[in-house]
């Protein structure tokens, strides 16, 4: 009977084992998930920005060619 006993508790740890096991790759998959999703809004803020930097200074490039040719207009003149 103590046999059986222990041979049942070692079958339970087993069990349980691999439940542990099954547990810890599901949470380390999460995480990954949870990783992979933070670093892709980061790179998707930092493109939203570097866009609206570079139409910045589009229209600053563009005012400043727009004021050049009045301004060398005046002086031919």
């Amino acid at each position: 009977m103590a046999r059986m006993n222990k041979l049942s508790d070692e079958i339970g740890e087993k069990s349980e084992n691999k439940y542990r096991r099954a547990d810890t790759k599901s949470n380390r998959l999460m995480q990954v998930f949870i990783i992979a999703g933070v670093l892709m809004m980061i790179m998707l803020v930092s493109f939203i920005l570097t866009c609206r930097a570079n139409s910045g200074k589009k229209k600053d490039i563009d005012e400043d060619d727009d004021k050049a040719p009045a301004a060398s207009e005046k002086r031919s003149d």
